[in-house]
């Protein structure tokens, strides 16, 4: 069983994975996986964006104090929106992700919908079932 969270302090840091969605493929993100790199370099980025405005070392999920955190360290900023609420931009610092939403390397989202270039985000956790013998 999954359920999406806000990304609150989560003490159990095994049972909360990241979602990301890039062209449609899914990529899992787990607190272990961090730092998770995301950028243009297809030799070291755990996910490779071929956008005109991403640098090759663009950003990185991060995970502190029981939180997923993207800290941008490009040139042009990532720009983010957290579920239905207006985007915002950061460059060289970091900001918690909440919830579900999406982000974009470089350039802002487009209001349509029909971006291609957005990573979409997810925060889900994990349950395990238990097996009786």
């Amino acid at each position: 069983m999954e359920s999406t969270v806000l990304n609150t302090d989560y003490p159990e840091s095994d049972k909360v994975v990241l979602e990301l969605y890039y062209h449609g493929f899914p990529v899992m993100v787990s607190p272990e996986d961090t730092p998770f790199e995301i950028g243009r370099n297809d030799t070291s980025a755990g996910l490779s964006v071929n956008s005109e405005f991403a640098s090759r070392k663009h950003c990185a999920v991060e995970f502190h104090g029981g939180k997923f955190m993207l800290r941008d360290f490009s040139r042009n900023g990532t720009f983010i929106q957290l579920s239905l609420s207006q985007s915002f931009r950061i460059q060289n610092e970091s900001t918690p992700l909440i919830g579900n939403g999406c982000f974009k390397l470089g350039a802002a989202i487009n209001s349509d919908g029909d971006d291609k270039e957005r990573i979409l985000f997810k925060i889900k956790t994990r349950t395990t079932r238990a097996t009786g013998a």
